[in-house]
C-alpha cells in the first residue's frame, strides 16, 4: 500500500507532457512489436507451421492406410 502511494506521488511530480510522451512512446513500441510479430509469423513461422502440417498429414495418411488394410 505504501509502495503504491509512493508510486502515485512520483507520478504527480511528472508533467502531463511527459506522461503523454511516455504513452506515445509506449504506443509506438507496441505498434513496432506488433508489426515485427506479424512479419515473423507470416514468413518464418508460416513456413515452419506448413512443414509441420505436411508432416502430420503424411503420418495420419499412413495410419489411416494401415488401419484400412
Amino acid at each position: 500500500m505504501i509502495v503504491a502511494k509512493k508510486a502515485l506521488q512520483s507520478e504527480l511530480k511528472v508533467s502531463p507532457e511527459s506522461l503523454t510522451a511516455r504513452i506515445r512512446g509506449l504506443n509506438e513500441l507496441t505498434n513496432n512489436l506488433n508489426s515485427y510479430l506479424k512479419e515473423y509469423c507470416m514468413s518464418e513461422g508460416f513456413d515452419r507451421l506448413k512443414q509441420q502440417l505436411e508432416t502430420l498429414n503424411q503420418e495420419m495418411t499412413s495410419k489411416v492406410e494401415s488401419l484400412e488394410a
